[in-house]
């Protein structure tokens, strides 16, 4: 905004321009796109629709043919004629079974033939075809499902074939033995004659396809039972809408599944042809646009050189008392043109009479305000004196928590606030605490670790109420817990667990468990651990590397509570460790 400011007022009025030209260009291109999409929803409605019908008629074809199929399959005659030996009998239940075919074609239109062959090698067509449907047999799947083939060739029509098991029914002994496989043959054109799909000259093409993808209807010049390749087979799988290109064009893709032949309803709808219209009332738009820049550019040339004309006489008029003598500040400027300028010329004329007397104001004004400011920094200076005190680092945790609570940062509030209860624990007074406030630390310790390690061990705590009240040296659960998280669960391979239990035993002791299944302690390594726990108890102001670790808190115990108590380790290797102290059941009278 600055560098706009400094800009020429020339340049600004240009940019002013470009910038409204750019947004109505915007607006238009906008609206564009809106508009496009509202049109791509509609007609994705429109054809969601148009497919729905589709799918209807066929729902409603399949089942008269299904229908067909299972009247057929199950009739007594045919399940005779199926299982009969005798010929005599044979020949007499073929007229009668003749009749039968010929009243079950008359069912639907489009039925070329009704095909039945036994088990037995017994078979039956109205056209005198039954070897065409030999190769087939094995593709009808053993159950009482009509199955859809696809779409086959048979004398010289492109037709559906649609086959079934037959099974014995009659006889209790046999039933449900296969005897046989029926089939029929349907003109394609029965399958889709109940819905005339929309002429391709609306851009759009309707394709139904077979369990092989091969075309069974169609609103385009593609030959019916040829393989659809105008889409890759991946494609083709997909059921939804989806934009894709096919020879280079954009085209939006609808596919519905036809469930009953496992075959496909694709609409293809190029995305130019669809948005033609839209497009054509956008290169409208803009030349209704260009035409009006050009009849406003003129009135604003004229305004802009009535703005500018004033303001360059007023820039050299001030060009000239900037570069010229102290007598030109007597001199005045007269400016002609809107109302506006006129006053920027009296104003600036009045300016210059009163510029000594600002001169003077201003001097005085600058010093005082200098003096302030130098007041200023001297109280501030002083405040951030008074604020520095032995608090300051709990002082500076509680702000990081404020701020990362105010900004929403969940782990840094969580771990500096569990750091600063930490350190206000570690710096009071108290040598000897209860336990439960022990454990409290414990927990915010373990808080910032599971943030750091992100989750990888489990905590568990089983602590009875009167292990709780006990009273116990302050920070010596802590280290044992550290030393778990260090040495034994960080190491390890995926999640572990830690276990810390208290109780207080028949014999008055308190006994606390830390446990762990990590990656325990070898036995040399162990067997040193044991010794150093015996070692003197100047070993823990001499020994740095054990700070407070396992050694000094064992120390601290034996100091406190007597030789007899202390804390003990078991340990196997990539099992785990448990460390156990050991110390008197004190209650809070004892302090």
């Amino acid at each position: 905004m600055k560098l706009f400011k400094r800009l020429r007022i020339k340049t600004q009025l240009l940019i002013i321009a470009l910038s409204t030209l750019t947004v109505m260009i915007f607006i238009i291109f906008f609206n564009y796109f809106k508009v496009a999409d509202v049109v791509t929803v509609k007609n994705d409605e429109s054809t969601a629709e148009m497919l729905f019908q589709l799918q209807q008629a066929q729902n409603s074809d399949f089942d008269v043919l299904n229908r067909v199929l299972t009247n057929v399959a199950y009739n007594k005659l045919v399940q005779q004629y199926l299982t009969v030996s005798d010929e005599l009998n044979k020949f007499e239940l073929f007229q009668q079974l003749n009749n039968f075919i010929v009243n079950m074609m008359e069912m639907k239109e489009g039925i070329l033939d009704i095909i039945l062959i036994g088990s037995n090698g017994t078979s039956i067509s109205y056209n005198g075809s039954s070897t065409f449907a030999n190769a087939y047999i094995k593709d009808i799947p053993s159950n009482n499902v009509p199955y859809y083939l696809g779409v086959k060739k048979y004398k010289n029509y492109n037709s559906l074939i649609v086959g079934t098991k037959v099974y014995w029914l009659v006889d209790a002994k046999e039933y449900y033995k296969e005897i046989g496989t029926l089939f029929l043959v349907v003109d394609v054109k029965a399958i889709s004659n109940k819905f005339n799909p929309r002429s391709n000259q609306n851009g759009t093409s309707l394709y139904l396809l077979d369990r092989d993808n091969y075309v069974f209807s169609t609103n385009t010049s593609l030959e019916v039972g040829s393989k659809f390749q105008l889409l890759p087979p991946e494609l083709i799988k997909e059921v939804g809408k989806f934009d894709t290109k096919i020879d280079g064009e954009e085209v939006t893709v609808q596919i519905q599944p036809i469930s009953q032949m496992s075959g496909k309803m694709i609409n293809v709808i190029p995305r130019d042809f669809l948005l033609s219209d839209v497009a054509k009332i956008r290169r409208q738009e803009l030349y209704i646009f260009l035409i009006a820049m050009f009849l406003l550019a003129i009135p604003l040339i004229y305004i802009t050189n009535n703005i500018l004309h004033p303001l360059k006489k007023l820039m050299s008029f001030m060009s000239l008392l900037k570069n010229g003598s102290i007598k030109n500040l007597k001199n005045r400027i007269a400016l002609e043109g809107y109302a506006e300028m006129t006053v920027v010329a009296v104003e600036f004329n009045t300016m210059l009479n009163e510029i000594d007397n600002l001169a003077g104001k201003l001097l005085e004004t600058n010093s005082r305000y200098y003096l302030l400011e130098l007041e200023k920094k001297q109280a501030e200076f002083a405040y951030l004196k008074s604020q520095i005190n032995p608090h300051f680092l709990y002082n500076t945790l509680e702000s990081i928590k404020g701020i990362a609570s105010v900004r929403g940062v969940a782990e840094i509030h969580d771990m500096t606030q569990s750091l600063g209860q930490i350190f206000q624990y570690s710096i009071k007074g108290e040598d000897k605490v209860a336990l439960r406030e022990e454990l409290t630390i414990v927990e915010c310790y373990l808080q910032i670790q599971q943030i750091r390690f992100m989750n990888k061990f489990i905590v568990h705590m089983k602590i009875s109420d009167q292990a709780s009240a006990c009273i116990i040296p302050k920070m010596i659960l802590q280290p044992i817990v550290e030393n778990a998280i260090y040495h034994g669960l960080e190491p390890k391979l995926g999640k572990g667990n830690l276990w810390i239990s208290a109780e207080v035993t028949d014999t008055n002791h308190l006994v606390i468990s830390v446990k762990e299944n990590g990656v325990g302690i070898e036995s040399q390594a162990l067997a040193n651990l044991e010794a150093r726990l015996g070692q003197a108890q100047d070993q823990i102001l001499t020994d740095k590397k054990a700070g407070i670790g396992m050694v000094n808190v064992d120390k601290r115990i034996k100091l406190v509570c007597g030789d007899h108590f202390g804390l003990k380790i078991h340990s196997i290797a990539e099992e785990g460790t448990e460390v156990i102290l050991s110390l008197p059941a004190w209650r809070a009278d004892h302090v």
